[in-house]
C-alpha cells in the first residue's frame, strides 16, 4: 500500500473512502522502485488501482462506464456495476468473521479499480461461461477471446504456481492433472471465488456474504466436479 495511506485513514471500517487520487498521485510523485521490474510476483491493490484510473484518463469517462462500455455490455452483465442500485435492498448484507453485519467499503477513483465492482451469481456465471469459451452471444467474439486467451497465459511464478494478467494458475493436486485458473476477492463483509479448467468446460463461482475465505470451498468443487466428469468418461 502506498506509504501515505494510513494519514488517510479515519475510519478504519471504511479504509478507502478518504484516500483520493490526489493522494495516489503524490504518492506516485515521491516513489522509488526498490527492486528490478520483472523479477518476482507481488499481488498489488495499488497497481489495479492505478490501473483503473489510467483507463478512465485515457479513455476520458470514469471507470464505471469505461467497464459499462466497453466490456459488461457487450457481456450482457446487466447486473454488474460499481454504483449502489437506487433499490438498497438489492444488496446483500456482509458479515465480518463474528457474524456481525458490517458496512460495504466505498472506493474513491484512486482505488476503484481495485475492489469496487459488484455482481450477482447470474452474471458472474454468464462471465464463467465466456472464460470458458461459450461466446456465441458476444458481439466481438475474436476480440474477447484472445483478451481472455492473453489474461490467462502464465506469465511469471507465483507461489505454488504461476500468474498471468491477474489470473492465478495453480495445480490442483496429486489427483488431478489439470491445472486450475483462478482469482479471490475479500472486502469487508463480503469474499468471492472463480475458477476454471478450460480445457474440460469445467468452472465454478462462490459469492459470499461473509468474509471468511472461500477460496478452498471453490477448489473443492473444482475437484468434485472434475472427478464426476472423469467418471462419467469412463463408465458410459
Amino acid at each position: 500500500m502506498p506509504d501515505n495511506f494510513g494519514d488517510r485513514v479515519v475510519d478504519t471500517h471504511n479504509p478507502y473512502k478518504r484516500y483520493t487520487i490526489e493522494h495516489l498521485l503524490s504518492f506516485l510523485g515521491s516513489y522509488e522502485v526498490d527492486r528490478k521490474v520483472g523479477i518476482a510476483f507481488n499481488y498489488s491493490n495499488l497497481g489495479f488501482g492505478l490501473l483503473g484510473y489510467v483507463l478512465s484518463v485515457v479513455s476520458e469517462q470514469d471507470y464505471e462506464t469505461y467497464l459499462k462500455t466497453r466490456i459488461l455490455s457487450n457481456l450482457r452483465m446487466t447486473h454488474t456495476t460499481i454504483s449502489l442500485p437506487d433499490h438498497k435492498d438489492a444488496v446483500a448484507t456482509g458479515y465480518d468473521l463474528g457474524g456481525n453485519p458490517v458496512l460495504s467499503w466505498e472506493f474513491t477513483e484512486a482505488f476503484v479499480g481495485a475492489g469496487a465492482i459488484r455482481s450477482n451469481i447470474s452474471d458472474m456465471m454468464t462471465y464463467l461461461s465466456v472464460l470458458l469459451g461459450e461466446q456465441q452471444h458476444i458481439k466481438e467474439r475474436a476480440y474477447f477471446k484472445d483478451l481472455f486467451d492473453t489474461a490467462t497465459t502464465p506469465l511469471r511464478n507465483a507461489d505454488n504456481g504461476e500468474v498471468g494478467y491477474a489470473w492465478r494458475i495453480s495445480p490442483l493436486g496429486k489427483s488431478h492433472s489439470q491445472r486450475v485458473i483462478w482469482h479471490t476477492g475479500t472486502t469487508a463483509g463480503f469474499s468471492c471465488f472463480i475458477g476454471f479448467v478450460k480445457q474440460e468446460k469445467v468452472g465454478v463461482v462462490v459469492l459470499s456474504n461473509s468474509q471468511a475465505e472461500v477460496k478452498t470451498l471453490g477448489l473443492l468443487l473444482i475437484k468434485k466436479l472434475l472427478s464426476s466428469t472423469t467418471n462419467k468418461l469412463a463408465h458410459p
